[in-house]
């Protein structure tokens, strides 16, 4: 009862922080432990595929809203289609897609969840590769859900805090994809 009590209170001061993040709080560039207040008034909508025209710097967030495996698939899929219909194997033009995850879908990246996502973790691990993505995890999440860098694959990248890592790439001119 004692752990379910203290995940349920962690639990709540990550939802918490994460409210405070997205209203008025980011991660200060130069320390990335302090907290500094910026103008958050702009909105962002995630467009459709329809919509998804490259931006002028080629610089791409996922999106990640239901937080489970099946939109890491669609998003992986997604990626690797507008890679396709560019003609690239590759993306040598552009940043990756920033894949930040902060969710229950995180769990899919620790290794002992390995065999039952496996052709999802080798897509990832392949658009890693191609430089068509780059997967950052936030290690809040993953106290809250007691899991280790260890227990992740080497081309998964952590992050203090993921929710702010979204509004910093955003404020960077990132632009959902």
């Amino acid at each position: 009862m004692s752990h379910w009590v203290n995940r349920s209170i962690s639990f709540l001061l990550y939802c918490l922080l994460t409210l405070c993040l997205s209203a008025k709080l980011v991660v200060a560039d130069s320390n990335p432990d302090a907290l500094s207040l910026v103008n958050t008034s702009t909105t962002f909508e995630k467009p459709s595929s329809s919509e998804l025209v490259e931006n002028q710097d080629g610089l791409y967030i996922a999106k990640v809203e239901l937080h489970t495996a099946e939109e890491l698939q669609e998003l992986f899929d997604r990626a690797e289609a507008f890679l396709t219909e560019k003609g690239q194997s590759q993306n040598t033009s552009a940043a990756p897609i920033a894949v930040v995850l902060h969710g229950p879908e995180v769990s899919v990246f620790q290794r002992k969840n390995y065999q039952q996502f496996k052709m999802l973790v080798d897509q990832a691990a392949r658009l890693d590769e191609s430089n068509i993505i780059d997967v950052q995890i936030c290690r809040i999440w993953m106290s809250i859900d007691d899991i280790t860098e260890e227990e992740l694959p080497e081309f998964v990248q952590t992050v203090p805090n993921g929710p702010a890592r979204e509004r910093k790439l955003l404020d960077a001119g990132y632009n959902y994809f």
